[in-house]
Parts: structure tokens; sequence; C-alpha cells
């Protein structure tokens, strides 16, 4: 019995010993119960965010209309939603929804330069699969800022209702962007007869609003059928006024 006693008191001390062990290094259990070994935490994967799982879920709406091939003055729209794409796979769940409509194209342009200055692997792929050729030329002006990186963590959060710089850049929820028509350039057409649009986002941290131009097509993308809009801004990377010395920017969902 002692023998016993003894047996079961040394296999319960070894049990604890492998616990302590298990806690302390080698290999990990993440919130999501998958096991994962300290290589594969060195590993990004660029079409996910480990988050995403803890966020809730991702709410979109969209309101107004800008017709997209004739210029209509006066025509504007705006895209709410409750945060901001957390991986690839939720971009492309939103551009499904609103990227055919020009303001629709537009706030995922804002969505995408938002989720590349949380993460740049993640915020590339985004910009890659709504922007036109030259507006993710690797040596393009817009590369080389975002690159160079967001100074402002509240660059973004100012194309927000709400949020101006005396007030922290705090925008209201649901967050909501605002897309207008350009009533002085209007709608323009290239050489190859492309249809440019040009339109204006509400920019709450200038004194001005953002040009944006949106395109269905561009040189690298000719098929008639593609229903959705590529975008070049260029207005992507003029820094946003400093927030207020006695506010405090608390970051966005």
């Amino acid at each position: 019995m002692k023998l016993n006693r003894l047996h079961l008191s040394l296999l319960s001390l070894a049990t604890v010993a492998s616990l302590a062990l298990s806690s302390c290094g080698g290999s990990t259990t993440p919130d999501n119960g998958k096991k994962q070994t300290p290589e594969d935490t060195k590993k990004e994967n660029p079409d996910n965010n480990p988050n995403t799982g803890n966020l809730p879920a991702l709410s979109v709406s969209i309101e107004g209309e800008i017709n997209p091939t004739t210029f209509v003055s006066g025509q504007k729209g705006s895209v709410s939603f409750n945060r901001f794409p957390a991986s690839v796979e939720e971009f492309k769940q939103v551009r499904n929804q609103i990227g055919k409509t020009p303001h629709g194209a537009a706030a995922l342009n804002i969505m995408a330069l938002e989720m590349y200055r949380r993460n740049a692997n993640i915020g590339m792929q985004c910009l890659e699969i709504i922007g036109t050729k030259n507006y993710v030329a690797p040596k393009g002006a817009l590369m080389n800022k975002l690159k160079g990186g967001v100074k402002k963590p509240y660059q973004y959060a100012a194309y927000l209702d709400g949020a101006r710089y005396d007030n922290g850049y705090k925008p209201t929820k649901p967050y909501t962007i605002r897309v207008k028509v350009d009533e002085g350039r209007q709608y323009g057409k290239s050489g190859n007869d492309i249809i440019y649009l040009n339109l204006y986002i509400v920019n709450n941290g200038s004194d001005k609003d953002a040009i944006i131009k949106l395109t269905r097509h561009d040189e690298e993308n000719m098929d008639p059928k593609n229903e959705y809009f590529l975008v070049y801004m260029s207005d992507a990377y003029f820094n946003v006024r400093d927030i207020k010395f006695d506010q405090t920017f608390e970051g966005l969902d």
C-alpha cells in the first residue's frame, strides 16, 4: 500500500511539473484553442488577423446615389459601419457589398488606408484590390509616403463623421464616411474612352475635402464586364491638422 501511495505521489508531482513547463515555454495555445509552436508565432498570415474572431460582427450600410457613368450635380452618398475590417477576407466581403458603387469604393479606400496603418501587410493587399495601377505603383507617391510610415494615428479618423482636431478626432458611431461629386471637374474620359469620376471625400481634418478619382477600368483592367470601381486618391497622403494639445486620440474600432 505504501509503495502504491508513493507511486501515486510521484505521478502527481510529475504531472504538476509537466504542466508548469508547458505553461512557461514550448507550444502555446491561443484563445481559438489551436496549438501554436514558437515558430508559428513568428509567421504572419497575410490574409487574416488573429483578433478577428474576438471582434463583433462587421456591419456595413450604404445610402445615397452617385451615378456611375453620367455626372449629376448635387449627388452624394455615405457608408456607415461599426468597425474597420480586420482581415483581407473581411475587406473582400465589404467590397462585394459596396464596391460596385462610387461612394462605396471611396469608403473602401479609407478603410484600406486605415488597415495599412495598423498592419502594412494586410492593408497593402486591400489597396491592391481596389487601387488603379498608378495608385499602388511600388515607386509611386502613395507607396513612398506609406512606407515612410503614417505619422499621425488619427490620419484616417479625420474622414469619419464627428471627428475633429479639437475633440481628439473622436468620431460618432456608427462610423460614417461621406462622399459627394466634384461640381467643378465633374466626370472625365481618357483617350481609351475610360470614364473617370471626380469625387470628394469629406475630410474633417483639413480646410478642404479630399479629392478621389474612380474608374471601372484602367490600363490593367479593361474587362467591360467589370462592375467594381478602382480608386486613385492623390490626397491620401496629405497630413491632417494636428490634434489639439489638450486632447487625446482614443483610437478606432
